[in-house]
């Protein structure tokens, strides 16, 4: 039970990263029109992430499929020539990548 519960905890933290990462994208990319779509995805992070701390496992099997699309909608970025440098997708990607492993532990453990 407490490595099911430090798992989805992990996972909460690294989902709070990315989510931080999303939001501070607009920043990095000199407050560019195109990163606002990753504000949006950011603040919904951030509230996945705060219930992941909580404990609410309800959404953990769903946000490893949104942990793919996110990483694989990253990976694309990178050749869409956006604002966004190719170095902050790529540490997206590595913590979407984050919280896709802890989730999957998680819910492996269950």
């Amino acid at each position: 039970m407490a490595s099911q519960s430090k798992a989805l905890a992990m996972a909460g933290v690294f989902m709070c990263m990315t989510a931080a990462m999303h939001v501070t994208a607009v920043l990095v990319s000199g407050l560019a029109f195109s990163a606002i779509f990753l504000l949006v995805i950011g603040l919904f992070y951030f509230v996945l992430g705060r219930g992941f701390l909580a404990g609410a496992d309800h959404w953990a099997a769903a946000t490893v499929g949104i942990m793919a699309l996110g990483m694989a909608g990253a990976y694309a970025m990178k050749f869409m020539g956006l604002a966004v440098p190719n170095w902050w997708l790529t540490l997206i990607i590595w913590t979407d990548l984050l919280v896709a492993v802890s989730l999957i532990l998680f819910l492996v453990r269950r």
